[in-house]
């Protein structure tokens, strides 16, 4: 295994800022998109010493296909978020620079559904002028790439597999859940009593304490940072809602899927500064809606445990599938072709 260090020194950034988690202001973040773009070199050095057959790299680093396209090695990308929103993304990308500057909703065209947003809750250059770049740029290096790793499964986005394929025109190949891939060793860390689990296993036997249907999950997103403004507002309506939650960093679905409810965020803002103030009244509204038991409330939850389900089977398929293909290991350019339908 070859370690490559983030230069965070070499761009002004503490020693430990190795990820957008750390990041909390535009200026950091300037400094943090040069520190990954310092990476090019020593990772065709990388390419040099080791001689990998493919690489697989996060779309955020576009410079990794010319590295690999340079030494002949196909380059495969991954990012975190499912096929629906890569799609979004890609198809937005393609009609962004005819869009009028004064239009103030938009209707992203090709897509298996309709989704009409404001313009201002949209990454664009007048709203994000470090990171719209890079976008532009990583889509450009993405569509060179030999295909598209997703941290997703068939039945939770058949929809947008088949647009990815056939309207997008790129491979993909579908290998998640990936959290439930490890699931059996964080239990047998948990039986074992790990340390580093002492907190994990709390939620758990809290959880466990709980009665059905009674605990909400409030996600925000992985990268999401709020103000105080903003934070006291999340406390202050949960305390009115008198309701046991669970706050994680993770993405939730909503008009698809439907087992989410949004809070109808109407800005777009890069950095905590930058981001609309939601008020503790519309996310209290938001709790009542989900944790009610109304009807609505009940669907939600049986389309969620639905889901839980096809994703057990989806992992449980993928690994089937990629043990049946280790004989092809190490793969070439061919072996990849040879896969290359693999959902």
């Amino acid at each position: 295994m070859s370690l490559i260090p983030f230069p965070s020194a070499k761009v002004g950034l503490p020693d430990g800022m190795e990820n957008g988690t750390g990041v909390t202001c535009e200026s950091e973040l300037e400094k943090f998109i040069q520190g990954f773009n310092l990476l090019e070199e020593p990772l065709e050095q990388t390419i040099i010493n080791i001689k990998p057959d493919a690489i697989v790299s996060d779309s955020f680093y576009p410079w990794s296909f010319d590295a690999a396209a340079r030494h002949g090695i196909p380059r495969l990308v991954f990012k975190g978020e499912g096929v629906m929103a890569r799609c979004i993304s890609e198809m937005y990308l393609q009609c962004v620079d005819s869009l009028s500057a004064d239009v103030d909703t938009l209707i992203i065209p090709g897509l298996p559904h309709c989704f009409e947003f404001c313009r201002a809750q949209i990454m664009g250059p007048e709203n994000d002028r470090l990171a719209f770049p890079l976008v532009k740029a990583s889509k450009l290096a993405d569509a060179k790439s030999y295909g598209e790793i997703f941290n997703s499964f068939l039945d939770l986005e058949q929809d947008y597999v088949a647009h990815w394929h056939n309207v997008i025109g790129r491979r993909a190949w579908l290998v998640g859940p990936l959290a439930l891939g490890n699931e059996e060793s964080i239990k047998e860390s948990y039986r074992e009593g790990d340390t580093l689990h002492f907190s994990c296993k709390e939620l758990l036997n809290w959880l466990d304490a709980r009665h059905p249907n009674s605990v909400l999950y409030i996600s925000f997103g992985t990268l999401i940072k709020f103000s105080t403004a903003q934070l006291k507002e999340v406390v202050v309506a949960l305390e009115k809602c008198h309701q046991d939650f669970i706050l994680v960093a993770k993405g939730l679905i909503v008009e698809v899927l439907k087992v989410g409810v949004c809070l109808g965020a109407k800005g777009y803002g890069a950095v905590m500064e930058q981001k609309p103030l939601i008020h503790a009244e519309v996310i209290k509204s938001a709790v009542d809606r989900l944790m009610g038991g109304g009807k609505e409330a009940e669907e939600m939850r049986l389309r969620a445990k639905e889901l839980k389900e096809k994703a057990r089977t989806a992992v449980q398929e993928v690994a089937e599938r990629f043990s049946c293909l280790l004989r092809f290991l190490p793969f070439s350019r061919a072996s990849c072709d040879r896969i290359s339908t693999f959902f």
